[in-house]
């Protein structure tokens, strides 16, 4: 009899352990569903604003007779990046400019998250900067 119920609670907390991790295994899916997009993005976006920091860096600005247009298109070189990840991007929220001895690029946008199911939303704030001093020539 004593060795009937050792079996029989054994058996229970497998199965309360397996229910568990499957609770467990589908929350992260969940939560990688609303945050999974916004934080691929902000990765896609991290490699554009770090290569137009380093074209902005590959010659001294004041070497480049035409500093404007260069200046813009780094810029649509950002927001062309920003349109293939699906960032929601405007125009004004990129910077390039020159601090000291190097170019500094940075970005700034907003990525609505909403929790399907609850109807909760959240809004994650995302902030990129990147740092490249300038080819010495």
């Amino acid at each position: 009899m004593q060795r009937r119920s050792r079996e029989w609670s054994t058996r229970r907390a497998f199965r309360t352990r397996r229910t568990v991790l499957l609770l467990f295994v589908l929350s992260l899916g969940y939560l990688a569903s609303a945050y999974g997009p916004a934080y691929w993005g902000y990765l896609r976006m991290l490699i554009a604003v770090r290569a137009a920091a380093s074209a902005a860096a590959a010659e001294p600005w004041e070497l480049m007779p035409q500093l404007e247009q260069a200046k813009e298109a780094w810029s649509d070189q950002v927001s062309a990046a920003a349109r293939a990840a699906g960032v929601p991007l405007v125009d004004d929220a990129i910077s390039i400019e020159q601090v000291g001895a190097e170019a500094v690029v940075r970005a700034a946008w907003r990525v609505p998250v909403i929790y399907r199911f609850i109807g909760l939303r959240h809004t994650l704030e995302f902030q990129i900067e990147s740092r490249q001093p300038f080819a010495q020539k």
